[in-house]
C-alpha cells in the first residue's frame, strides 16, 4: 500500500492537501493552508522542508515545514524583484530564486536546517535581448554551477560564485534559437536537455566546459513534442519536463484555440529523443507535473485551467492512470511526500 500527500499550489492564497492511496486509488481533498498570494511554485527540499515562492510585484520566497500531515509557514524574504516564478535548493544549502518580472535573481542563505531564511546575496541581472525582456525561470545545480532558463533572451545563463567576493555573477551562456524560449531542462551524464515553451521542442546538447567560454550550445537533437493530430488551430506552449531513469517525460499545455478533447498531452522520449508515446491526461492546461513515491514510481499532473489532477504509475514506457480526481482546484504545481 502506497499513501502520497500532494501538496498543490497556484494564483490562490492558499496550497491545497490532497491524499494518494494506492490500494483503493482513490485522490482525496484534505484541506487547505493559508499562504501568502500566489504560492505558484513549490519546491520539495525533503520530505519534511519545502520552498515556495510568492509570485506578486514584491515577490518572496517562503520555507514550510510539514509535520504529522500538516503544512505550517515558517519564515519569508523578499526575492530582491518582481514576479519570481521558481525556486529550488542547492547541494551547500542555498536557494536560488529567479524573478520572472523584472529580469533578475538571487541566492538565500539558510539557518536551522533550511528552515530559516538569513540573508540574501546580490542581486544578478541578466542581460535582455536587443529590444527585448529577460525572463529568467528555471535553475539547476550543475557541478560548481548555476544553470538558468531565460524565455526573453532564449539562453542558458550560467552563473557561479566568486568564492573570494562571495557574489554570484554570470560567467557564460548557451544560446538557443531565437524565439524558442528555454523554459525548464534536466541533465543526464553531461547531456543537457531543455524544453522550449515557444517553439513546444525539446533539445538535446552537450554542455561544454566552463573553460572554453562557449556561447553556443552542441545541439544533438532537436524534436517536436505536440501530437500530430491535435486540432488545427489549437496553439500550445511546453511547460515541465521531468527525467526518470532512461525517460524523458514533456507536458504539452493547451493555451488557446479548440482544447483537445483527450486532454493534454504527456510526451514520453528516450534519451536520444525518440518519440516513445504520447499519453493523453483529460487535462487543460498541465502547468504542474512531479514524480513523486520510491523510485519516482508515480507521476502527477494538474491542469492549471481544467480536468484537475491524476496520478500515474510508472510501467516500463508507460504511463498507467491510477487515480483522479476531476474537481481538484485548477493548479500550477505540486510536490509528492
Amino acid at each position: 500500500m502506497v499513501k502520497l500527500n500532494i501538496l498543490a499550489g497556484g494564483y490562490t492564497s492558499y496550497i491545497v492537501s490532497y491524499l494518494f492511496d494506492s490500494d483503493s486509488g482513490a485522490l482525496s481533498y484534505l484541506c487547505e493552508t493559508p499562504t501568502e498570494p500566489n504560492p505558484s511554485w513549490l519546491f520539495k527540499h525533503n520530505n519534511r522542508l519545502i520552498y515556495g515562492v510568492n509570485e506578486i510585484d514584491n515577490g518572496t520566497l517562503t520555507s514550510y515545514a510539514f509535520f504529522d500531515g500538516r503544512l505550517s509557514i515558517v519564515d519569508s524574504i523578499s526575492s530582491g524583484g518582481i514576479g519570481p516564478a521558481y525556486c529550488s535548493s542547492l547541494s551547500d544549502g542555498n536557494v536560488p530564486i529567479m524573478n520572472y518580472g523584472s529580469g533578475d535573481g538571487l541566492l538565500v542563505s539558510t539557518a536551522l536546517y533550511g528552515y530559516e531564511l538569513t540573508t540574501t546575496s546580490n542581486l544578478i541581472t541578466f542581460e535582455p535581448p536587443v529590444n527585448g525582456t529577460s525572463f529568467p525561470h528555471m535553475t539547476l545545480q550543475y557541478d560548481e554551477e548555476v544553470l538558468v532558463t531565460d524565455l526573453g533572451a532564449d539562453k542558458i545563463w550560467r552563473v557561479g560564485q566568486d568564492t573570494l567576493k562571495g557574489t554570484w555573477t554570470v560567467h557564460g551562456a548557451l544560446a538557443h534559437d531565437t524565439g524558442s524560449g528555454p523554459r525548464h531542462m534536466v541533465v543526464s551524464n553531461d547531456t543537457l536537455y531543455v524544453l522550449h515553451e515557444k517553439t513546444n521542442t525539446l533539445t538535446k546538447e552537450v554542455i561544454p566546459p566552463t573553460s572554453s567560454l562557449s556561447y553556443t550550445s552542441q545541439l544533438l537533437a532537436n524534436v517536436t513534442i505536440v501530437p500530430s493530430d491535435v486540432p488545427y488551430n489549437s496553439t500550445y506552449a511546453a511547460a515541465e519536463l521531468l527525467l526518470a531513469s532512461e525517460y524523458l517525460y514533456a507536458s504539452n499545455r493547451n493555451i488557446g484555440g479548440t482544447p483537445d478533447p483527450r486532454g493534454d498531452s504527456i510526451a514520453i522520449f528516450d534519451l536520444n529523443l525518440k518519440l516513445v508515446r504520447q499519453v493523453f491526461t483529460g487535462l487543460v492546461n498541465i502547468r504542474g507535473m512531479i514524480f513523486g513515491g520510491e523510485n519516482d514510481a508515480y507521476l502527477v499532473a494538474l491542469g492549471a485551467v481544467s480536468g484537475g489532477m491524476v496520478v500515474y504509475e510508472r510501467l516500463g514506457d508507460d504511463l498507467v492512470e491510477v487515480a483522479r480526481n476531476s474537481s481538484a482546484v485548477a493548479r500550477t504545481t505540486a510536490v509528492v511526500i
